[in-house]
């Protein structure tokens, strides 16, 4: 490797060998598009996750008003929810506040029936934002061309 002390620039020199057993492949050779593929592949399953990752960052709205549904916030929900179900069953010891915390970060009060129905409709959600991201997943695994992946529109049929 050597440096231009000067300009600051940094060059290198490789030697690159053939190994016993080894062959190159011309371009278009098919195994070096199935390697391809292979790429692209996960590439667009990286897409799919982090178009996942985006929407339930985002959230959702239940009657009018935005919630938060990144990880956190569904540890959060279903951490009340559970608390809500010991007092609608009439646990001993359970007590209910029902104060939870919107996106634009008002609090909301929910009675403990309430918040159970809020909690079940934020799981409908990310349950079929999770389902709709392996529908994806399993076009894109399928696909047996670059074209075919490039036609996957990672962005709609979410909501």
């Amino acid at each position: 490797m050597f440096v231009d002390r000067q300009n600051g620039v940094v060059t290198a020199t490789y030697n690159v060998a053939q190994y016993e057993g080894q062959e190159e492949l011309p371009d278009g050779h098919a195994d070096l598009v199935a390697y391809q593929l292979v790429g692209l592949k996960r590439r667009r399953l990286v897409e799919v996750a982090a178009e996942l990752a985006r929407r339930n960052g985002v959230g959702f709205v239940y009657e009018g008003k935005a919630y938060q549904l990144d990880e956190a916030s569904q540890g959060r929900i279903d951490a009340l929810a559970t608390k809500a179900e010991r007092v609608v069953a009439g646990r001993p010891n359970a007590t209910w506040d029902g104060r939870f915390i919107a996106a634009d970060n008002t609090e909301v009060t929910f009675t403990a029936e309430a918040f159970g129905a809020f909690a079940d409709a934020a799981s409908n959600v990310v349950i079929a934002r999770r389902f709709h991201a392996r529908d994806l997943k399993n076009q894109i695994l399928a696909a047996t061309s670059a074209e075919d992946l490039e036609a996957i529109d990672v962005t709609t049929g979410w909501d």
